[in-house]
């Protein structure tokens, strides 16, 4: 869920801002993290405990009554939306700090 979302958010922003999309870049997540300060330790450690958290609420999923799972399904795209943010939320951390 995380790679997917990254990937389709990565290729609609590129398309709306005119850029060919196919060609080499560094607008996915991990890559903005990177660029805005983080550690490639930092970066590697929040992706893979968020891959990590979505992969059990995936795993817990299994059996359970649609109610639970679609609970379940929430957190997980809770976890891929605060991914999301990251770059717009460290980013407007550090202006304020700055400011």
């Amino acid at each position: 869920a995380l790679y997917s979302a990254d990937t389709g958010m990565t290729l609609a922003r590129r398309i709306v801002a005119g850029e060919v999309w196919r060609q080499p870049h560094r607008s996915h997540i991990y890559q903005r993290l990177v660029q805005g300060g983080w550690s490639h330790t930092a970066v590697t450690a929040v992706v893979g405990g968020a891959v990590a958290v979505c992969s059990l609420l995936g795993i817990a999923a299994r059996g359970q009554s649609v109610v639970t799972q679609t609970g379940l399904a929430a957190l997980i795209a809770a976890v891929v939306l605060a991914y999301m943010a990251l770059p717009w939320l460290t980013s407007r951390r550090i202006a304020s700090a700055v400011a």
